[in-house]
Formats: structure tokens, C-alpha cells, sequence
């Protein structure tokens, strides 16, 4: 076909397909416009988003790095048998604190197929706002305890003696 008869068919186009055929190429037109305005923007975004993904998920893979550093900043676990002196240290923690503790309860809960074993801890204390903020970060210090709930209470509020209830877990290596 020569570009004088396929210029000559196209201007006869119209008059074949009528009003249905114009709007046809018009919609066809439009999704065009839409699918490189909107659609290939997004395919793109997400390519680039998958290709991240599945790098941060092979960094994740591999093993990390066991230098001497890292190692070295791990502080071991106590033994099981140590809860008696976990619970001497909390005493005299409290005691250096001026926090007034009357009560723990404990509970024990064996973890990593009996190679850990972690005692739940609760207790209510009674001190200053300052006092509970120092026996607090003493406890951080302490190798496998995690402060599980924390609250406090003030009975007036002209009180200076707060009341807290103290949630903890002391986590324990097994041999």
C-alpha cells in the first residue's frame, strides 16, 4: 500500500465508522495518555521497591558478623540458680533507692527448649519520683532483666510518695 491511498483511507475513515469509531480512538487515546501518565510511573515505583526489598531481605540472610567487638559488648546471662541472688540484689537496690517494696510474687516460665529459663517478677514499691527513676535505671544495668509494665499512682496530689506497681522478667541461662 502506498502512503497516497493509505492517506486517502484514512480520510475516508470517519465517514465509515461514524460517531461509535471517533469516540472509540478518542477512548483508546485517553487510556493511552492514562496508562503512561499513572500506570508506568507505578509499575516503576514498584520495581524499585521490590528490588529494595529483596536486597534488605538477603542482607538479613546472611549471618551477622561475629567480630570480637560485637561479641564483646554481649553481656552473658546468669545461671538458673541465681534467682536468690537476684532477689538480694532487687532488696538492696531498693533499700539504696529508699524504695519501699513489701512484696514479691515470681513465677518461672522455661524458654529456648529449656535452655533459658525466665522468672516473671512483680512487686508493688513506694518512693519520690526520683527514687523510682534511679531503682529503675539500677535494674536496666542488671544482665536479663526486662521491665515488662511499669505504673505509677499518686494518692493526693500533694503527695511526694508515689506508688508503683512494677513488672518485671529476669531471663536465666539453664546448663
Amino acid at each position: 500500500m502506498k502512503q497516497a491511498q493509505l492517506m486517502w483511507g484514512l480520510r475516508q475513515w470517519p465517514r465509515y465508522t461514524g460517531l461509535l469509531g471517533l469516540v472509540g480512538v478518542g477512548l483508546l487515546l485517553f487510556a493511552l495518555f492514562v496508562y503512561q501518565q499513572k500506570v508506568k510511573p507505578i509499575q516503576r515505583d514498584l520495581e524499585s521497591r521490590e528490588q529494595v526489598a529483596s536486597e534488605e531481605a538477603q542482607r538479613l540472610a546472611r549471618p551477622a558478623a561475629s567480630d570480637a567487638s560485637s561479641i564483646a559488648l554481649l553481656t552473658p546471662l546468669r545461671p538458673a540458680e541465681s534467682l536468690t541472688n537476684f532477689l538480694r540484689e532487687l532488696a538492696q537496690l531498693a533499700e539504696k533507692n529508699k524504695i519501699n517494696v513489701q512484696q514479691t510474687d515470681y513465677k518461672s516460665n522455661a524458654e529456648g527448649d529449656n535452655h533459658l529459663l525466665r522468672y516473671g517478677v512483680q512487686f508493688p514499691a513506694n518512693g519520690t519520683y526520683d527514687d523510682l527513676r534511679l531503682f529503675i535505671a539500677d535494674l536496666e544495668k542488671i544482665p536479663g532483666v526486662r521491665i515488662e509494665t511499669f505504673s505509677v499512682a499518686r494518692n493526693q496530689i500533694a503527695d511526694e510518695q508515689l506508688s508503683a506497681q512494677l513488672q518485671l522478667s529476669y531471663l536465666t541461662e539453664t546448663p
